[in-house]
């Protein structure tokens, strides 16, 4: 299932999770996909050092208020996920670190791309992406400015570094779900939105929409991020999917784990 964020209100008044447990039979597997911009806010729980939070930008974010933080999303993705119930959940946006307590896949240690590509075949090249911009909305000058003095603030207290270590090792194996959380890029980049078949849309979704086209049916979740990234690699876009799972998830899973399978 697919939820499309418009504003923050409705979006946080959904209900992603059904309250009678009847219907959530272990295995279940729920999809989340997210395609727009992302930001950073003003950290109000003391968890980030840089007090900048990640966060979805909904078209009424004001960084004040109306604010959709990595905190809240985590809250309504994982903590509120019903034991036995897999979560799947995608951001082709600007998003880092959005859950923190799940474990980085890095992808050169579970193996190279096995996948087979024929060069040009559904794959745009870089001329035919006018006017590329990145999907990260920077915040106004005041809430930069806010969030650089409490970062300067946190710095300077003697505090700050047993509070992370411990609000860290709390965070270990707390929620016990089945968890996988896929973005559109890695820490140090940034995702892109451009021309794409006469639409403007972001590129991770435009290699996922193009891998499936291209993999066997019923990928695993390996081969499917593997097809992925190549294509990304090939149109030089510049940023490659990121892979978080739980802790309960073991990585040599993932050549096998079927993401299509029973949504």
């Amino acid at each position: 299932m697919t939820f499309c964020i418009q504003i923050r209100t409705s979006t946080h008044e959904l209900v992603f999770w059904p309250l009678d447990g009847q219907h959530q039979p272990v295995g279940d597997k729920r999809v989340f996909y997210y395609s727009g911009f992302g930001t950073h806010v003003p950290d109000a729980h003391g968890e980030e050092s840089t007090a900048w939070e990640p966060s979805l930008c909904p078209v009424d974010t004001d960084w004040e208020e109306n604010t959709f933080s990595s905190d809240e999303l985590r809250k309504l993705l994982v903590e509120a996920a019903p034991r036995g119930v897999e979560l799947v959940a995608a951001f082709d946006c600007f998003l880092t670190g959005a859950f923190q307590d799940i474990n980085r896949v890095d992808w050169t240690v579970t193996g190279p791309n096995q996948i087979k590509f024929e060069t040009g075949v559904g794959t745009p090249d870089p001329v035919e992406l006018p006017g590329s911009n990145s999907r990260y909305l920077a915040p106004p000058p005041d809430a930069a400015a806010r969030m650089d003095t409490a970062a300067e603030e946190r710095a300077l207290s003697p505090q700050t570094a047993d509070t992370f270590e411990s609000w860290a090792a709390a965070l270990d194996g707390r929620h016990g779900r089945r968890v996988l959380l896929l973005t559109a890029h890695r820490e140090e980049q940034l995702p892109i939105e451009g021309g794409v078949d006469a639409e403007v849309k972001g590129v991770a979704t435009w290699a996922l929409t193009s891998a499936l086209e291209q993999v066997e049916q019923d990928p695993s979740l390996q081969d499917l991020i593997g097809a992925m990234n190549g294509l990304l690699e090939e149109a030089r876009m510049g940023q490659e999917v990121a892979l978080n799972v739980s802790g309960n998830l073991l990585v040599e899973e993932l050549s096998t784990y079927k993401l299509m399978a029973d949504t």
